[in-house]
């Protein structure tokens, strides 16, 4: 689903494991290469690039709960 995703997304090229051979993945990575900015370009243009801080905030909500319940015997 991450492949699927980041291939909807211009990021890359999905090639699936049950269609490789040799030869389209040599040919896929030509295609990576000569796309190679194009690609570059739709990634800096994303702008959820912030998933990491937002999980850290989560936990730190999560754990401040947890404290709280424990203080409070609830």
């Amino acid at each position: 689903m991450n492949a699927q995703y980041f291939e909807q997304a211009g990021f890359a090229k999905l090639l699936l494991q049950e269609q490789m051979t040799a030869q389209s993945f040599v040919k896929a990575i030509m295609q990576l290469y000569e796309h190679r900015f194009v690609y570059a370009e739709h990634m800096s243009s994303f702008e959820n690039g912030e998933g990491a801080s937002k999980i850290m905030e989560l936990i730190k909500v999560a754990g401040n709960r947890e404290e709280l319940i424990n203080e409070t015997g609830l």
